[in-house]
Order: C-alpha cells, then sequence, then structure tokens
C-alpha cells in the first residue's frame, strides 16, 4: 500500500467517526480554563478545536511520517548542597563549522542545535507536524488558552560601561550633555515613545512622530512624520542615531480566507454564507456540512520604516522592512537592529500542508533550516537582523518555536527565556550574535521563575541568574546560579530569604545586589569574583522594598518602591532610599523619602520611564494619586542633597491616567517633560522654572 493510499484510507475513516456531545464546540468552551491575561490575546476558534479533536487519530497516525523533535533532557547539578539547576549542553561545531563571514546567506547558512531545548528543523513538513502534534495534545489536555503577544514588555534597563557590562550609568567618565534612553546594557540600544539628539525631540504622536525643535529653554513644533498606516495600525517606538529615525509600527491585514479543507470531500463542496460568520471567526456550519469551514483571518505585520533626518525639518522615508508577527520587542547594536516578534502559530495547523504558517520577512519565508523546534508550542518568536545602514538588509532571520518567552540580549549574545510546562523550571536558551548572524549556542534551566527583568545579566560571556521557587507547600526559596560561556553551571548559592521572593536585582562587576521582600525588605549583596564559590557578603534589613534599583554614582544603589507597615505588609505609599554599598559585607542605608498619596509608579516596573542621572543630580519619573474619588497623576522630581532627597518639581499632568507614556529628559541646562498632549521645559539652574511648552499634535 502507498502512503497516498494509507492518507486516503485514514481520512475515510476519520470521516465515518462521531463526535461525542462532550466534544461539541460550546461543551469544549466550557471546559477550556481563563488564565489571567497578560498579553493580548485571542481563544484558539472552538470550531476548529472541535474538528481538531475529532481527527487527532488521523494526526496521530500521520506523525509516523513526520521526525518529532528531541525532548529536553537536562542533567541535575551534580555539585552536592547547590541548588538544583538542570542544564542542557549544545554540541558546539569544530573551529572550521564556525559562523562564516561574508554574504548573509554565507553568515547563517549552518544553524546549531541550542542543547535539546531547541533543534534545528529539517524541513517544512516537520514544523507542520511538530505544531500540529503540540496542538493536538494542548486541545486534548484542555489546559490552554491560545495567546498572542500584543506589546514589549519592559525588559528593565541601567546605564552600563562598554567594558563592564554590569558597570553604572553613573560611572561614565565623560559627561553628556544630553540624556539618553535608559539601557539594560551599554552598547546595545533600545527604542522608546520618545527620543533625543540633543537638538530635537522626536516623540510618538498617534499615527505619527512629531519632530520638535529645543535650544536653552524654547520648545517649538519643527515637522511631523505621517506614516503611511491604515486606521487599525499603530506606531509603537523609534530610535534616533545620526541621522537616522527608525519607527516601529504594527500593521493588521484581514481577509476572508479560502475555506479550509478539514476532511477531504472531492465530490461535495459546501460553501457558507457570511452572514453565518460566528464570533470566533469561523463559518457555522450545519452537522450535514462538515467537510467545509470558511474564516475571517487577521494577520499581523511589524513594520520598520528608516528615515532620513540629516535635516530633520526635512524627514524622507528611506526603506521599510515588513516582519510578520507582533511587536515583541528590538535592540539595535551599531547599525544592525535586532527585531523580535510573535506569530500564533495554532491556527495555520491544519490537516492540509498551510503555508501561512511559516512566517515571511519582506515577503520571503523564513527556511525550514532557521527554524528551531521545541518539544511544544504554538507561537513563534521571529528574530531578524536587519542593517539599517545598507538599505535595511537582512542579514540573518531565525523563528523559534515556543509558547511565549522573555528577552534578554547582551553585545555578544541574546538569551530566551520561559517557564517550562511544568511552571516549575525556567529554560534559558543563548543565541550568539555574531557579524550579525544569530546561532544557537546552548540551553539551561534553573528551578522556579525569573521575577525581576535584571536578575538575569551577562558578564565577561557568563552569564549570572537569580531565581525563585515555591516547594509543594507554597514556600518560597530563592538561588543565585552561575553558568560559563556554553551555559554549563559552574556553583549556585540556594536557600536565601527563604519565605520571600526576589523584587529587584543588579549586578556590578563581580557583586551581584537583589531586594527580597515579605514584611521587611532586605538587601543582599553576594561576592561572584569566584564563579566556582559565591560568597554572601551582607545584607540590611529596612522596613518597605524596592521594586526598581539603580547605581548612583561609583558608591551608591537608588531604590525606588513602596512604604510598608513592618507588621503587616500593608502597602503606605512610594518610597525613595539610597544605599551606601561601599562597603558590600557592610551596607548600611544613608536616608530615604516617603511619597504619601502615591500608589504608583511606572517607573516600578518600566525602566525607560525613569530619570536618573547622577551627574546632573536628577531623579525624575511620574507617579499616580488617589484625589478624592478621582485619580491624578503628577511629575516629580528630586535630587540626592547632603544625605537627604530634596523635592525639586511637583507637576501636574495634563492627562490622568496616562502616566506610563511620559518620559523625562534634559539637554543642556533645561529638563523637558513629555506628555502625550505636551512638551514642557523647565531651567534647571534657576529653581526649575518653567521655560517653554508646545503641544503635540496628533
Amino acid at each position: 500500500m502507498t502512503e497516498q493510499e494509507l492518507l486516503k484510507q485514514i481520512r475515510e475513516s476519520a470521516n465515518s467517526l462521531e463526535i461525542p456531545d462532550s466534544l461539541a464546540p460550546e461543551e469544549i468552551r466550557k471546559k477550556l480554563p481563563q488564565k489571567k491575561q497578560k498579553r493580548k490575546w485571542r481563544p484558539f476558534p472552538m470550531m476548529r478545536a472541535a474538528s481538531a479533536i475529532s481527527i487527532a487519530l488521523f494526526c496521530l497516525m500521520l506523525s509516523v511520517f513526520a521526525r518529532q523533535p528531541a525532548p529536553l533532557t537536562p542533567e541535575s547539578d551534580p555539585a552536592p548542597g547547590k541548588a538544583a539547576a538542570q542544564f542542557a549542553e549544545a554540541g558546539l561545531p569544530k573551529e572550521s563549522e564556525a559562523s562564516t563571514q561574508g554574504t548573509p546567506e554565507a553568515q547563517a547558512e549552518s544553524k546549531r542545535n541550542a542543547g535539546t531545548l531547541y533543534t534545528v528543523a529539517k524541513s517544512y513538513d516537520e514544523i507542520y507536524q511538530a505544531i500540529k502534534s503540540s496542538m493536538i495534545s494542548e486541545i486534548s489536555a484542555h489546559s490552554e488558552t491560545y495567546y498572542i503577544d500584543g506589546g514589549s514588555v519592559a525588559d528593565g534597563a541601567r546605564k552600563e560601561s562598554s567594558s563592564d557590562s554590569s558597570a553604572a550609568s553613573g560611572l561614565s567618565a565623560e559627561k553628556k550633555e544630553y540624556s539618553t534612553t535608559n539601557l539594560q546594557t551599554e552598547g546595545v540600544d533600545e527604542s522608546d515613545l520618545v527620543k533625543t539628539d540633543g537638538q530635537y525631540i522626536y516623540t510618538v504622536a498617534g499615527h505619527t512622530i512629531q519632530i520638535t525643535k529645543v535650544g536653552d529653554g524654547a520648545v517649538s513644533h519643527a515637522a511631523s512624520i505621517d506614516l503611511p498606516l491604515d486606521s487599525s495600525d499603530s506606531v509603537f517606538e523609534l530610535y534616533v542615531d545620526q541621522g537616522t529615525l527608525l519607527a516601529l509600527t504594527q500593521h493588521y491585514e484581514t481577509e476572508i480566507a479560502q475555506p479550509t479543507q478539514a476532511i477531504e470531500e472531492p465530490t461535495q463542496v459546501i460553501e457558507e454564507p457570511a452572514a453565518d460568520l460566528t464570533e470566533s471567526n469561523e463559518a457555522s456550519l450545519s452537522s450535514s456540512s462538515c467537510a467545509k469551514t470558511a474564516e475571517i483571518r487577521t494577520n499581523c505585520f511589524t513594520a520598520l520604516y528608516t528615515y532620513d533626518i540629516t535635516s530633520p525639518e526635512q524627514p524622507s522615508l528611506r526603506k521599510t522592512t515588513t516582519q510578520e508577527g507582533y511587536y515583541h520587542t528590538s535592540r539595535k547594536i551599531g547599525d544592525v537592529v535586532y527585531l523580535f516578534t510573535q506569530k500564533n502559530l495554532a491556527p495555520y495547523a491544519g490537516l492540509e500542508r498551510d503555508d501561512g504558517i511559516i512566517p515571511h520577512i519582506d515577503g520571503k519565508q523564513i527556511p525550514p533550516d532557521h527554524i528551531y523546534l521545541p518539544e511544544s508550542g504554538q507561537n513563534g518568536m521571529v528574530i531578524s537582523s536587519i542593517d539599517v545602514a545598507h538599505d535595511n538588509q537582512v542579514m540573518d532571520q531565525v523563528m523559534i518555536v515556543n509558547n511565549y518567552a522573555e528577552v534578554y540580549m547582551g553585545p555578544d549574545a541574546l538569551y530566551l527565556y520561559h517557564p517550562d510546562e511544568t511552571d516549575e523550571l525556567t529554560q534559558i536558551a543563548k543565541f550568539e550574535i555574531k557579524n550579525s548572524a544569530i546561532n544557537a549556542v546552548a540551553a539551561a534551566s534553573v528551578p522556579g521563575f525569573i521575577k525581576d527583568p535584571f536578575a538575569i545579566h551577562e558578564y565577561g560571556g557568563a552569564l549570572r541568574v537569580l531565581s525563585t521557587s515555591f516547594d509543594s507547600n507554597g514556600e518560597s526559596s530563592n538561588a543565585l546560579h552561575l553558568f560559563d560561556s556554553g551555559l554549563r553551571l559552574t556553583a549556585s548559592l540556594d536557600g536565601i530569604a527563604r519565605g520571600e521572593e526576589i523584587y529587584a536585582a543588579r549586578y556590578f562587576g563581580d557583586t551581584a545586589y537583589f531586594i527580597t521582600y515579605r514584611n521587611t525588605d532586605p538587601l543582599f549583596a553576594v561576592d561572584l569574583s569566584d564563579p566556582s564559590n559565591p560568597l554572601m557578603l551582607g545584607q540590611l534589613e529596612i522596613t518597605g522594598f524596592s521594586e526598581y534599583l539603580h547605581f548612583w554614582e561609583e558608591d551608591k544603589l537608588l531604590g525606588i518602591g513602596y512604604e510598608t507597615d513592618p507588621d503587616t505588609g500593608e502597602r503606605k505609599g512610594l518610597k525613595l532610599v539610597m544605599f551606601d554599598i561601599s562597603d558590600p559585607a557592610h551596607l548600611q542605608t544613608l536616608g530615604s523619602q516617603a511619597l504619601t498619596g502615591y500608589y504608583y509608579a511606572p517607573a516600578l516596573y518600566n525602566y525607560k520611564c525613569v530619570l536618573a542621572d547622577a551627574s546632573k543630580n536628577l531623579i525624575g519619573f511620574s507617579a499616580d494619586r488617589a484625589l478624592d474619588t478621582e485619580m491624578a497623576s503628577d511629575f516629580v522630581l528630586f535630587s540626592w542633597e547632603n544625605g537627604t532627597f530634596a523635592q525639586n518639581l511637583k507637576e501636574p499632568l495634563p492627562q490622568a491616567g496616562a502616566s506610563d507614556d511620559v518620559r523625562s529628559l534634559y539637554i543642556g541646562d533645561y529638563l523637558y517633560i513629555v506628555t502625550p498632549t505636551e512638551i514642557t521645559s523647565y531651567g534647571i539652574g534657576n529653581g526649575f522654572q518653567k521655560a517653554g511648552s508646545c503641544p503635540i499634535e496628533q
């Protein structure tokens, strides 16, 4: 019997199966649990779910024709007394097989596995079968709702020196004339809503980008960039660098897709009228016409627009690059932008081979040997490297199939990390970025969760990770894990602050600082100079806790968080604290300031909202407060003077509830506050008197 005859027999057998009432769409909908929404999400269409389950037998039998990727088989840490960190080594290439130089195609031609966590696909068919199998497994277990990421996740940030990726922003020997976006790693730029080149301020304003000329406090509208967007499209963030502006946008294309052949019926074609479309965008089918389904399909693309702003008042479009998927995040190293998008693959995992499952970049499909497959997953993280100095040339492209992953990126490598299927481990994959090529290096796992974006950090090619885990009784514990450049575990320090969780972290050279919390705020310092033997140096307890840490000069650490009741843990308002870290073995508090009445500040969770510059002695951010029965927002500005926090400015914001979109920066001797509706300048040297303003035109 040929393969085609076997497939036909399987289809005929599957077609005769009766779907039990328990698998009816309305019954499946009741059984699927609803998870807490973290990203933009879409539930998996119930009609397709029922159809997929009804043909599960066919899919399972068909899977014998496709090779499944190897499962993750991490090994336990053999070192006694260490945390149970687990890891898997990648098969590293020989010297002659390392990433080659030359054309983009040559650079990226030999992809490597990330241990056994992600394996390189051998064909498109293998990809289809892997997604299909994962989808059927998830639906059968009634355990997942399918999510699509809809925006950038704050990664946390700190200015760092180029020679030491864990140095503080305040340690730069060269005094800047204007502030820049708060970065996680020096030399790895990040996009934001607002940028400046010292003469102009560039602001995302609805579907446009406003260019505002500034100078000595004067503020005036200079130009606007009207991007070619549809009504449902949006501008996310931008970059500005050496006469080039990069705008990151999201574009939607909605269409009525051709009916999907669920079970082959060559002699009968049944079309359903458009009026019968259900809320799940699937055509409603009668019991006698289950051969075809129709759907309204919306596909999402992220577009990178490159503008020439050598004359900022006359910007001109140079090039546009599109990448399939929802915008996740991006990074920029030199002239190369690394663009991360997320595509939901589950809707394309039907019975028949559907090329829609493979994402496109500039209209071209990602090659199968540039796609990494896990044990399971229905989303694809699409990553490209784009040289914006050479006509937006796509230097490399990969897709990593997973369910969702966070991104940490250093100057020479990027890391994807996410919980495993049990939610007991965090899996980490390392990809080197050499000559703009993206190649897997290794994979590892740590117990628990990485709760703070600063808790994962690369230094000298090695990786440090702080994680929080929970035992069977729900009791928390924390651990510090050290890995070498190949993600091989060198040491762990476990059992830290049992019953508490890590809220904030920072690494400075060979020292780790982190905050844990239950009812008080311990600050810990750990010596990492011996990667095989980390040593706890000291700890300090104060009331409240910090959600964000920022190095201040060479020997201080600024904390922004909450003041709490030491007995009950009840939050009593926001709080600033300055720690003395000149002697990590004897940590001290130099001073603190409670901000009573304020209950939330975006700076706690989005580093880009923070202006913290020791050279200008500025600590500024927006904060929300309760005003009778309404909410109000202020921009608050402090300086550190003679061992105390001095408040220099409390400026009501014009649009309550939009404090997340407020940015502040300085140019020369003037402070600029940028809100969604206005840019206002203040003199730093004259008591922060208002100097000028300009509306944001949307």
